[in-house]
């Protein structure tokens, strides 16, 4: 089975997401469930 953990897509497309769950952690509570839940991927 091929691994596609080396590919530098899928390397750029985890670090984008890891960086919006850092922005969406220092919204204000309004804020995190309102607009962060827009910008979560789960």
């Amino acid at each position: 089975m091929a691994r596609s953990e080396h590919l530098p897509i899928y390397k750029s497309s985890y670090d984008l997401c890891l960086y919006f769950e850092q922005v969406v952690r220092n919204f204000s509570r309004y804020h995190k469930y309102s607009l962060g839940s827009g910008l979560r991927v789960r």
